[in-house]
């Protein structure tokens, strides 16, 4: 937790006789035919003065796309029909780009066709704002991203040639997810069997039986039998 959030925290839950407050997350993990389903959920606490807890759950497009992110980045997907309705797509890839204290992206790639290009948005144009939030540091471009999808369209400001660009966009959401969750590869090793051959004793028991049967006469018996003792 940053200085910013934890002061904020404190003002909002506690007094200045509460400690300082903690965020903790909870992951829930089943699986269904192969496939790991997670549920997240997190709360801020602080103790007071008299030692009682005081807690607060998280929720709202903040603490929704963080989870999204951290998902994604762990190499996670969502289920089908998944809407993202808490943050704008703006449509460009980037890179931090730190500027002094501060916080800001280095467009790398702008989409074809998206919201971005529509906008006039280039490669190495460095975004510091979205629709009026500035980062000081990189999370506060999701809390920005979630801002600007209250409205139809929102303002970006950018560095262009050392130049600051202010530039209109048109709010945009990303699809809803089409892809279904494969499950993971078995990568536990094959089972393996042991094959033991028979022994003499064994294979003197079977021809025994077909003697006793009927199916090898006493000759016949007595020849096998030999070679298997190696006479």
């Amino acid at each position: 937790m940053n200085m910013g959030q934890s002061v904020l925290g404190q003002m909002l839950m506690g007094n200045s006789y509460s400690t300082p407050p903690r965020r903790f997350f909870r992951f829930n993990v089943a699986e269904i035919n192969g496939v790991s389903r997670v549920q997240a959920s997190g709360w801020m606490e602080l103790q007071m003065a008299f030692g009682q807890m005081k807690r607060t759950d998280f929720s709202g497009p903040e603490f929704q796309n963080s989870i999204f992110s951290f998902m994604s980045a762990a190499g996670g997907t969502f289920p089908v029909g998944t809407r993202f309705p808490n943050h704008v797509m703006m449509g460009f890839k980037s890179e931090d780009y730190p500027i002094g204290k501060n916080a800001a992206l280095r467009v790398t790639e702008v989409d074809p066709g998206s919201p971005a290009e529509a906008a006039g948005i280039k490669p190495n144009d460095i975004v510091f704002s979205v629709a009026g939030k500035k980062f000081k540091q990189y999370d506060d471009y999701l809390d920005a991203t979630a801002k600007a999808a209250q409205t139809p369209t929102y303002v970006v400001e950018l560095m262009r040639d050392g130049k600051p660009v202010k530039v209109t966009v048109a709010r945009a959401f990303r699809p809803d997810w089409t892809d279904v969750a494969k499950p993971a590869p078995d990568t536990s090793p094959a089972e393996v069997k042991v094959v033991t051959a028979p022994s003499v004793a064994d294979e003197l028991g079977k021809l025994a039986k077909l003697r006793d049967d009927g199916v090898l006469t006493d000759s016949e018996f007595d020849a096998q039998k030999k070679k298997l003792l190696g006479l």
